[in-house]
């Protein structure tokens, strides 16, 4: 009887095991992409790529050509500044600002100003490697080592929730090694109220 009881047992738990290897895969958990998203040049290319333009790979004279191209909300001609470019588009109520920098015609770090849903950041790029949190500050900094390029999300509010969305996305180019044991960096431990990440 014993023996029934632990083959049946066997039998249930390898058949849940196979259902939680195989509905993920038959059922992805793929996030919507806002409808402002390909207004505001996010389908062009997969980030860090944004609006066809590439830390380290994008020269400045395409950049305008690109944003002109890939952004239909582009609302004010590009404005170029020292060695930065700066662009604003709208989509009904979402906005994008933009800066893009660069050095001896090679851009070298764009940031912008734009609703970004971190569901679709951790879809693209898995778990932040740390977060910068600063003591009494509001923000906290979410960032990802890739192999080509550095990604950094501020996220206003004191959640770190799956459900938010960044306030603000700054690429820069690759790093050798990380810099998640500097001060005021804490290696991701999951999502939580900032308060954890603070002490």
């Amino acid at each position: 009887m014993l023996n029934r009881i632990l083959r049946f047992a066997l039998v249930i738990v390898l058949l849940f095991a196979g259902l939680i290897a195989v509905i993920p895969r038959a059922f992805p958990n793929t996030p919507a992409v806002p409808e402002y998203w390909d207004a505001l040049g996010f389908t062009a290319c997969d980030l860090p790529c944004y609006a066809g333009i590439e830390v380290g790979d994008t020269g400045f004279d395409q950049v305008a050509d690109k944003l002109e191209q890939h952004i239909d909300a582009l609302t004010q001609t590009t404005l170029v500044v020292n060695q930065n470019i700066y662009f604003y588009a709208t989509a009904g109520e979402r906005q994008v600002v933009g800066s893009i920098s660069f050095v001896r015609n090679q851009v070298t770090a764009f940031s912008l100003a734009a609703p970004v849903p971190l569901d679709l950041l951790l879809t693209a790029f898995g778990a932040p490697d740390c977060v910068m949190t600063i003591p009494n500050a509001v923000d906290d900094w979410w960032s990802w080592y890739l192999p080509e390029a550095v990604v950094v999300v501020q996220m206003g509010g004191s959640q770190l929730l799956q459900s938010a969305s960044a306030d603000f996305l700054t690429i820069v180019p690759p790093q050798e090694e990380s810099s998640c044991d500097a001060e005021l960096m804490t290696p991701w431990r999951g999502f939580a109220p900032s308060w954890v990440y603070k002490n």
